[in-house]
């Protein structure tokens, strides 16, 4: 009977042969993905996937890979345009930074839908929570931060339908600095440390912080970028003391912080 394990020559072939299509895959769906964002809401999810998909295939790329790349380049895509509606906003551009973040609305819109359509996640989930997911709790360049609030503020009081009612999206987008958040972030993040702190990782400790985030209602990508600062941190003071002991257990350590695998 067969190995279910490739072997390490097979292994170590697939990762040289990524190496050479993971650049050309990144490089196909950032072109997509941009041309998506400047069709300002007219851009066809199924036209894009069906684009990746194609090239998914030539290049022989395995789902995980792409899954990855899609979220990568949106988050990267999303923080720029983000970062560039909040510099308008400071110039004393309004409409110039609305009329971006009407765009990124809309991309963000798209990027559910095309993602959904690819079964990229379960099928389960909505296209909502998948933009959510894929879009939420950007890390901004600290010097847009407040502009980048105040853009928040006033879409959620704006007149215009696609801006108020996408200021929903925006909080979350925004959850690693939103003041209404300061208060459950704190919360989690103590959990976190304290988790890590005890050095159990038991699956116990998971579920506490399964239904904590449901108490406090935390948006699911401001928890996995919480617990991935708290992750870091642990493996960065773990290799400066050269523990190898404890860094084999970073796969338990994920898994109870509920750090998805990459």
């Amino acid at each position: 009977m067969p190995s279910p394990h490739p072997h390490p020559q097979v292994r170590s072939a697939n990762s040289r042969l990524q190496s050479r299509t993971i650049p050309l895959f990144r490089e196909a769906a950032r072109a997509k993905l941009l041309e998506a964002y400047e069709a300002a809401g007219n851009a066809s999810p199924v036209s894009a996937w069906g684009s990746l998909a194609v090239r998914q295939q030539e290049l022989v790329l395995p789902t995980t890979a792409t899954k990855a790349i899609v979220a990568e380049e949106s988050r990267r895509l999303a923080v720029e345009k983000l970062t560039a509606a909040a510099q308008a906003q400071e110039a004393g551009s309004l409409v110039l930074a609305m009329e971006e973040l009407t765009r990124l609305l809309q991309f963000g819109t798209f990027l559910g839908e095309m993602v959904q359509l690819a079964g990229l996640e379960p099928a389960a989930m909505s296209a909502t929570a998948i933009t959510e997911i894929y879009l939420g709790a950007l890390s901004l360049p600290l010097e847009v931060e407040a502009a980048a609030l105040q853009l928040a503020a006033a879409a959620a009081a704006s007149s215009s339908p696609e801006l108020s009612q996408g200021a929903p999206l925006l909080t979350i987008i925004l959850a690693l600095i939103e003041p209404s958040m300061a208060s459950a972030r704190a919360t989690y993040t103590a959990k976190l440390e304290s988790l890590v702190d005890e050095g159990t990782f038991s699956v116990a400790g998971g579920a506490a912080l399964d239904d904590l985030v449901d108490q406090l209602a935390l948006p699911r990508a401001l928890a996995t970028a919480l617990a991935l600062n708290v992750y870091y941190g642990w493996l960065t003071d773990l290799s400066e003391r050269g523990d190898r002991i404890q860094l084999e257990k970073a796969a338990a350590v994920r898994d109870c912080l509920r750090i998805a695998p990459a």
